[in-house]
């Protein structure tokens, strides 16, 4: 798709972007890969895209995860697991 963006002139500028807006740079080079990255200049801009990139994580739905633990749900199967470990192992 970067070939594509780059002949026809949507594909920003990595360095703009890092200067402009950091944590937009830093979602855009760690987070998920998404088409609105070439709606942020060009012809057909789109006003949005940078809050559509920055909120992308709220509204996706991690593959293969289909509970949330809590923190504290977290601690306490940890501190459960550690208590079996030390009584039975």
């Amino acid at each position: 798709m970067d070939d594509l963006a780059i002949k026809i002139g949507v594909m920003p500028s990595f360095i703009s972007v890092l200067r402009q807006h950091p944590m937009l740079a830093y979602k855009w080079l760690f987070g998920p890969s998404l088409s609105y990255q070439y709606r942020l200049n060009g012809e057909h801009s789109w006003p949005d895209a940078k809050d559509a990139i920055l909120t992308a994580d709220t509204r996706m739905h991690p593959l293969g995860k289909s509970r949330y633990l809590k923190s504290w749900q977290l601690i306490v199967v940890i501190l459960f697991v550690f208590y079996l470990w030390m009584h039975f192992w």
